[in-house]
């Protein structure tokens, strides 16, 4: 009877505790100076970003990988006389693709902390574009990983959180049809994956499947060297 109570008791725990998580300090910097942005990418808003990243970064089955922490933030009038160009070219409306590249050539740590995960508040919406130029975009660029988030997406609003954050930790997109009987789909879904083109909407995002969170600890690995944040 003894050793049946142990048994139970070790095999509901849980694969990892907040305690035993790897952990990850995220940056903040905002790259608009607009007042639209400022009410919205707020110090307040920042550590709900924390939050919802704690939640939403999970397996299938709701197992955390990660712990992200608050570490610091930038607003806009901390980093706008900077030389970095990427900031200039983002704001000017530049594709995303060119300009998030130029971020690699940043040396300014208020906008790019080499020992933190960076996430980086902006407004993608064009006077030519308008809101189809809305992109958001997760990657690691010169060994940092960042993610680039629309100030209107913060507060997940289309789960962008999670799913750019997926990208900096080493997943691409995949095409899952396959949803589930109660709407849910794969966080890391894109429409543009599917062979058929067909629009699947998902009633809800479900976390990373066991080759994604494969993927993900093989690049937490590589993150924390990086970072310098075994030492």
């Amino acid at each position: 009877m003894i050793f049946l109570f142990f048994f139970i008791f070790f095999a509901v725990q849980p694969a990892a505790t907040q305690d035993t998580l790897p952990e990850f300090p995220v940056h903040f910097v905002v790259i608009d100076g607009s007042e639209e942005v400022a009410a919205v990418a707020t110090l307040e808003q920042m550590h709900r970003e924390i939050e919802i990243l704690n939640t939403y970064f999970v397996t299938e089955d709701k197992r955390p990988l990660v712990r992200f922490r608050f570490k610091s933030a930038a607003f806009f009038d901390d980093i706008e006389n900077t030389a970095c160009s990427f900031v200039d070219s983002a704001n000017e409306g530049m594709y995303i693709g060119r300009w998030a590249n130029l971020y690699k050539e940043c040396a300014d740590t208020k906008l790019r902390d080499p020992r933190a995960v960076n996430f980086v508040i902006f407004d993608s919406y064009t006077d030519a574009q308008g809101w189809r130029s809305r992109r958001s975009r997760g990657a690691t660029y010169g060994g940092v990983p960042v993610v680039f988030i629309d100030y209107q997406a913060l507060g997940h609003k289309g789960s962008l959180e999670e799913h750019e954050m997926g990208h900096a930790f080493g997943l691409g997109h995949i095409c899952d049809s396959t949803l589930t009987e109660d709407g849910g789909q794969n966080i890391m879904h894109h429409n543009g994956e599917c062979p058929d083109q067909k629009k699947y909407r998902a009633k809800y995002y479900t976390g990373f499947n066991a080759e994604q969170e494969a993927i993900i600890r093989r690049t937490i690995l590589r993150h924390r060297k990086k970072l310098g944040l075994d030492k």
